[in-house]
């Protein structure tokens, strides 16, 4: 378990949350786990759980159970779930826990309110200004989507970035550019002609064939 995810569990226990016996922390917990060891159709609802304690604004049980890490395999799931039906600055409280540019932080930030929110913008603004190329691409994606204008001055500046990121998609690691994340986004804003070049991604390795039981994605951080 990461440092920061004990200092979460640590500073929980002090102000008084006893996380072991925690029931919507175990509700949770035992949901992924069944879902784990079972692999047909049925059996708890981990999305709806994690929903509703978003809903309930129970974030330290949620917390906890993100640094526990007995969910890894569905941090992703959750995150966008959590995110889903959570107002902008709620979700942009969660997704500080997360890590930028991690996998549960991307699809988690893909679901942010479709609304215009001020908390949004400026967690969006404050991202492409200070992270890396994968997380800066995501909330290009997210402003694309949403043809929100907020990212624009940035997305000029990253539109010549020789900067690249890349995707684990199983067998392969495909490999984008920056620059085309910031381009197409202008594009859509109708900040380029519609005509404005933009590159494939291309297959940067081929990922050897995973072992039974491998997930398909590393854990999120």
């Amino acid at each position: 378990m990461a440092v920061v995810n004990e200092i979460v569990v640590a500073s929980l226990i002090v102000t008084g949350t006893a996380f072991q016996a925690d029931p919507d922390v175990k509700k949770l917990e035992a949901a992924c786990a069944w879902h784990l060891s079972n692999f047909e159709a049925g059996g708890p609802d981990y999305c709806e759980i994690a929903r509703q304690l978003a809903r309930d604004k129970k974030w330290d049980s949620i917390q906890v159970v993100f640094a526990r890490g007995r969910c890894n395999k569905f941090q992703a799931e959750l995150a966008r779930e959590i995110v889903s039906v959570s107002s902008g600055a709620d979700a942009v409280m969660f997704l500080k826990t997360l890590t930028e540019g991690s996998r549960a932080w991307h699809l988690g930030a893909l679901h942010v309110p479709k609304n215009p929110d001020a908390a949004v913008s400026a967690y969006l603004k404050e991202v492409v200004r200070d992270k890396g190329p994968e997380a800066r691409a995501t909330c290009y994606a997210v402003c694309q989507e949403r043809k929100w204008p907020d990212l624009l001055e940035q997305a000029r500046t990253d539109s010549m970035s020789t900067e690249r990121y890349s995707l684990d998609a199983g067998f392969k690691v495909w490999s984008f550019a920056l620059a085309d994340a910031a381009k197409s986004y202008r594009v859509e804003l109708g900040d380029l002609p519609k005509d404005t070049p933009i590159t494939r991604p291309q297959v940067r390795s081929l990922v050897p064939p995973r072992l039974p039981g491998q997930p398909l994605f590393p854990p999120s951080k």
